[in-house]
């Protein structure tokens, strides 16, 4: 190992999927001299116990310091606080780039950091490897669905709701998000193409209050930035008329262009809707062919971006119960 203090690190969150060990170890070749921080959830701890020790026992080997740190993510505030936790210790460690693993990481949790490495103004990679397939379902029981500590926009009540949703294949989420809400307008960004069976699988059957629609095509697994432009011209003219919430409900990848859209808009509210039951075996291998990493673009004007940044670190706790509207 390095005398010398590394200025990268590796976030995660474990999984019992093969293609999160793949994506560490795969972010451990390229990080050689990164410090690794594993996140695990509390109600999956001992799904993920063995590929855990794996991970760790690679990271050993290749000489790289690693930790792992329990969470309840059933609890967003509780959440929030260890993504803030996680990177005051970076900066206090002197690191100014982070590899943020997001490849089965829950979306909120996603938010969360982006959002607090963004506070500190960290570069961050996000990187993601996709499944080599999927199951007959993924999720179920989709629980209340609720807008994201620090990224809750700017509402008004004397504003109609609109709801854009990025539609995935747990169409009971979509409809969820829908019938709670009650919202004047509703857009769905459909999946296009026919990658693990999209076409059959994402044609929403949409529920009463979701039947007029404005559907238009989308790809949510591009990062290249065309598809944050589709989203971006559609939400856009909006925001005047409209409290805009946006919901990511299919890949991934999508998580990532719905929280650059409220760097650029922050009157958007993102929406996160948990699930209570959860396929053990939904996903099965890895597709490392179609592997991405990316550098996150974040908001570099305005107010907060210009605060000090060790007054920053001290103060980015205090505020953990409150969303930013």
């Amino acid at each position: 190992m390095s005398n010398a203090a590394p200025t990268h690190a590796i976030v995660t969150v474990a999984s019992w999927e093969p293609r999160w060990k793949a994506s560490v170890e795969a972010l451990l070749v390229e990080n050689p001299h990164a410090m690794l921080y594993i996140l695990y959830s509390t109600r999956y701890a001992d799904w993920t116990a063995e590929v855990r020790r794996d991970v760790l026992a690679a990271a050993h080997d290749a000489g790289t310091e690693a930790s792992e740190t329990q969470i309840d993510l059933e609890r967003p505030g509780t959440a929030w606080q260890a993504a803030v936790d996680v990177t005051v210790t970076l900066h206090a460690a002197g690191v100014t780039g982070v590899a943020l693993d997001g490849t089965t990481m829950p979306r909120e949790m996603t938010w969360f950091l982006l959002h607090a490495l963004g506070e500190l103004r960290m570069d961050v990679d996000y990187a993601y490897v996709p499944v080599g397939s999927y199951g007959d379902w993924l999720s179920k029981e989709s629980l209340e669905p609720r807008l994201v500590l620090k990224r809750s926009g700017i509402l008004f009540p004397d504003k109609p709701t609109c709801v854009v949703a990025m539609s995935g294949f747990d169409l009971g989420r979509l409809n969820q998000l829908v019938s709670y809400f009650e919202p004047a307008r509703v857009e769905i960004a459909r999946q296009i193409g026919d990658r693990y069976g999209n076409l059959g699988r994402n044609n929403p059957q949409l529920s009463e209050n979701a039947r007029h629609a404005d559907i238009f095509e989308f790809d949510g697994f591009d990062l290249t930035g065309a598809s944050h432009a589709v989203l971006k011209k559609r939400i856009e003219p909006l925001v005047p008329d409209f409290n805009v919430l946006l919901a990511s409900l299919g890949p991934k990848l999508a998580s990532v262009t719905a929280f650059e859209i409220t760097e650029e808009l922050p009157e958007v509210a993102l929406v996160y809707i948990p699930s209570s039951s959860y396929n053990r075996e939904y996903s099965k291998g890895e597709d490392m062919a179609r592997r991405t990493v990316r550098r996150i673009r974040r908001r570099d004007q305005g107010e907060r971006w210009q605060a000090d940044l060790s007054e920053r670190a001290g103060t980015m706790g205090a505020s953990v119960a409150s969303p930013s509207n």
